[in-house]
């Protein structure tokens, strides 16, 4: 399992904004599209100083990986 597997976007949004996401504000996260979800990670992916990778899933799907960059991606 790759290091970017061990992190959940609450891990994400809380290095990026240095407090706890809402219920609310994961509630709106999970309604997003995909593509908006991406999106989302990379601006807060920026905002953390993390790294922020696309994969395409075994859907075909386009999905963003995020990891610290002082982690290393297995």
């Amino acid at each position: 399992m790759g290091t970017e597997c061990q992190y959940g976007f609450k891990d994400l949004f809380q290095a990026a904004f240095g407090r706890e996401a809402s219920q609310e504000e994961m509630d709106e996260f999970s309604h997003l599209t995909q593509e908006e979800k991406n999106q989302k990670i990379k601006e807060w992916a920026k905002l953390a100083d993390w790294n922020a990778l696309d994969e395409v899933g075994a859907d075909g799907q386009t999905y963003t990986a995020f990891y610290p960059k002082w982690g290393r991606r297995l």
